[in-house]
């Protein structure tokens, strides 16, 4: 994880993507105005991109979700040999102490890895679900269920924002 500020504000997971840092699968980011010109006088971002962290190096093959009779596994879409599955759960494992500092985590949107509800999956019938999570966001939450958590899309809904808001404040008082 990376930091980029260092101070007594809440300290925030976040899709290193949308701090504008170049590390998509083609070599893009989807910067956020809002959460680095609003969000950033609130919080201390620590930044993490777990496909970057798996190895998958910049710019990669593309990923996406598909279920396996339940199991759901992240795979190549041009080589479906190759399987990020356990690269990225172990991300998640490596990163438990960081994780156990944080007040809040803001995830990428659809992403197979970051996505926190809203990710394609693919079935055997060649048929798409959206209502997957991508394999990094599904293992933090399982693993800090009480860890508020948003996607950037979802900071656009003005309740769901302040609700997000509201827990992280409240999460780090709990800590502290």
């Amino acid at each position: 994880m990376t930091q980029i500020r260092s101070t007594n504000r809440p300290r925030i997971g976040i899709s290193s993507c949308l701090l504008g840092e170049n590390v998509r699968y083609d070599g893009g980011n989807k910067k956020n105005v809002f959460i680095t010109d609003e969000l950033s006088r609130l919080f201390e971002f620590i930044s993490f991109c777990p496909e970057v962290a798996a190895g998958m190096g910049i710019p990669r093959p593309p990923i996406q979700l598909i279920d396996f009779n339940g199991q759901v596994r992240a795979l190549g879409i041009k080589n479906p040999a190759l399987d990020m599955t356990g690269s990225l759960t172990e991300c998640a494992n490596h990163i438990n102490h960081e994780l156990a500092e944080l007040s809040g985590y803001i995830f990428k949107c659809r992403s197979p890895s970051c996505g926190i509800n809203d990710v394609k999956v693919l079935f055997k019938d060649q048929a798409y679900d959206v209502r997957g999570q991508g394999i990094f966001a599904a293992e933090i939450m399982k693993r800090f269920p009480h860890l508020p958590v948003i996607d950037e899309q979802q900071l656009t809904n003005t309740r769901l924002q302040q609700l997000f808001l509201d827990r992280v404040y409240q999460h780090y008082q709990a800590m502290k």
